[in-house]
């Protein structure tokens, strides 16, 4: 199957993919390029590989430290997403990077079912007020999208809720 794609600067070519992972690289489910790959493939597996073993060494490590492994899971999808450690984010830094993924963390445990005490305890020991504060942050995603967040303003003046 060929596809005809175009690039930045309109530039036309034929999207044949790899005969061996994808027919198109728009379907294609490797992070990245095969042939931007020295040595191709195989070495790509293989970083795909080390890069999986090292994120459950990660899991288990908090996991042993917390004795919760759902929670652990979630600490380190969500460090590794923020670009930081699960250090970071249960520590009592306040840089923004580490708040948003501790933020992130938090919403995921309790979409979850966890209970304010426990996500606290496992994001450094916090407080369920600490919780409660960090999940109204990143209810429902307000925060992006600066239209939604005038509508909840206005739907809270009318109800006679101050923010």
């Amino acid at each position: 199957m060929t596809v005809t794609s175009h690039d930045a600067i309109d530039w036309v070519y034929p999207d044949n993919g790899c005969p061996d992972v994808s027919d198109s690289c728009f379907t294609c489910p490797l992070p990245i390029c095969r042939y931007d790959v020295p040595g191709g493939l195989p070495v790509l597996y293989a970083a795909i590989r080390r890069r999986k073993e090292l994120l459950e060494r990660q899991v288990a490590e908090v996991a042993r430290q917390s004795g919760n492994v759902f929670a652990a899971q979630i600490l380190v999808e969500e460090a590794a997403l923020g670009g930081c450690t699960v250090a970071d984010v249960t520590g009592r830094a306040r840089r923004q990077e580490y708040v948003l993924a501790r933020d992130r963390a938090a919403r995921r445990m309790r979409d979850s079912g966890m209970i304010l005490k426990a996500i606290g305890h496992e994001l450094g020991g916090r407080d369920h007020s600490t919780i409660i504060h960090s999940l109204s942050k990143t209810t429902t995603g307000m925060s992006s999208d600066p239209f939604k967040a005038s509508a909840l303003q206005s739907i809270k003046r009318t109800n006679g809720v101050t923010a």
